[in-house]
């Protein structure tokens, strides 16, 4: 969710247990687009951003997973 009082893009993901990717590409926000996508297996998971937007990714504390910062 974005705050732009805050200057940041708050990601909190929380797939279905049965998903193994999911992704969002290209969405307009504030003065950019984010995208992110969303891998799993058995044993990880994983979230790729790309933001072209100027405000900062914050990634909720309750992901378990890798992340991965894209320009």
């Amino acid at each position: 969710r974005p705050d732009a009082a805050k200057g940041e893009i708050f990601v909190q993901p929380q797939l279905p247990k049965g998903w193994e990717s999911a992704s969002l590409e290209n969405v307009k926000l504030l003065d950019g687009t984010i995208s992110i996508t969303f891998t799993r297996d058995d044993k990880t998971q994983c979230m790729c951003i790309k933001n072209t937007t100027s405000a900062a990714v914050r990634v909720s504390d309750s992901w378990k997973g890798c992340v991965h910062m894209e320009e």
